[in-house]
């Protein structure tokens, strides 16, 4: 296997299974996405790992992909500080059982967008790079400068409602401005001033 153990090469930190070579064994997709590159620090490579009778590793010799070789996208494209190729991974079949892999460079820089970010899309033989700039992706790569961001809104608070004062109509217990004892007292009062026996005393007064 291309490379050797590094401190922080994050080897293993990402990984994917699929049955790449179709030959009945699952095989294993492991990124090193930290891993050094030449002179390019954390540019990251990616292995397939063949399973076999024996287990992994015991079938055919492992692939290795790497930005500036083997063919196809990732060969026509260069490792970069911070590319980390490998951050992300996933693999799977096609709907007609073609097997791929999907490779994550989100450091990758597009032209003069730096940390744009792209991936590679691996199947067969070959591959080919996707990004925002490719056709059918939705969103445009953009830079990272300040001046580039959306301004950001900043929310503004409507005026709070004057406080609404009940009126007497419809006050309630709780709304009166006086104690639920005293409240109950008035009731109260109000009922023995007002019941039928009153009422009745108060007609016999106007007949005299």
């Amino acid at each position: 296997m291309p490379g050797g153990a590094e401190a922080g090469d994050h080897f293993g930190n990402h990984l994917a299974t699929v049955d790449y070579n179709e030959d009945g064994y699952t095989d294993l997709v492991v990124s090193a996405s930290e891993e050094n590159v030449g002179s390019a620090v954390d540019a990251g490579f990616v292995d397939i790992l063949f399973g076999g009778e024996n287990g992994l590793g015991s079938g055919p010799a492992a692939r290795h992909f790497e930005q500036g070789a083997g063919n196809g996208s990732i060969a026509a494209s260069t490792p970069e500080t911070g590319d980390r190729m490998g951050a992300s991974l996933a693999a799977g079949t096609t709907a007609e059982g073609r097997p791929w892999v999907l490779i994550g460079t989100p450091g990758e820089a597009l032209g003069s967008l730096a940390k744009a970010g792209g991936a590679f899309y691996v199947h067969g033989d070959t591959n080919v790079s996707v990004n925002q700039d490719t056709g059918a992706v939705p969103g445009a790569a953009r830079p990272t400068t300040p001046s580039a961001r959306p301004s950001r809104v900043t929310p503004t608070s409507s005026p709070s409602a004057p406080p609404v004062t009940p009126s007497a109509a419809t006050r309630t217990p709780a709304t009166w401005p006086c104690s639920a004892t005293s409240w109950r007292r008035r009731t109260a009062h109000r009922r023995r001033r007002h019941g039928p026996g009153q009422r009745e005393d108060q007609r016999r007064r106007r007949g005299r």
